[in-house]
C-alpha cells in the first residue's frame, strides 16, 4: 500500500527552491502523506475531476486491496487526449475526402 507520494515538483519547491541541504531531508519530511488514490475501475473523467478538486498532478492507482498498481499523471492524460484529438482530425479529413467527389456530382 502506498504511504505517500513524492514528486519532482515536491523536491524542487520544498527543498531546492528553499536552499535546504538535500542530504539532511528525509522522504517523509516532504512527501504528500494525505494520499488521494484512484482505483483501477474508476472512470477517467471522475478521476480527473477529483485531481482538479484536490489540486494534484499525479495520482496513485490501487487495486481492490489497496496495492499500488500504477500512477496516472497529468502528462499521461494530456498525451492520451492529444492522441484522441489526432484521431478525430484524421476522421474529419477522411470524411471530407469521401464526401468531396459526391458533392461534385450534384
Amino acid at each position: 500500500m502506498p504511504l505517500g507520494l513524492l514528486t519532482d515538483r515536491d523536491i524542487i519547491v520544498e527543498v531546492l527552491a528553499e536552499g535546504v541541504e538535500i542530504g539532511i531531508v528525509m522522504v517523509d519530511d516532504i512527501m504528500s502523506a494525505k494520499l488521494l488514490t484512484a482505483r483501477e475501475s474508476d472512470d477517467l473523467g471522475g478521476t480527473l475531476q477529483r485531481m482538479r478538486q484536490a489540486g494534484v498532478r499525479c495520482l496513485p492507482v490501487v487495486d481492490g486491496l489497496g496495492s499500488l498498481q500504477s500512477i496516472v499523471t497529468m502528462g499521461d492524460v494530456v498525451e492520451l487526449l492529444a492522441d484522441e484529438l489526432a484521431q478525430l482530425a484524421k476522421l474529419v479529413a477522411r470524411e471530407q475526402t469521401v464526401e468531396k467527389p459526391l458533392r461534385s456530382h450534384q
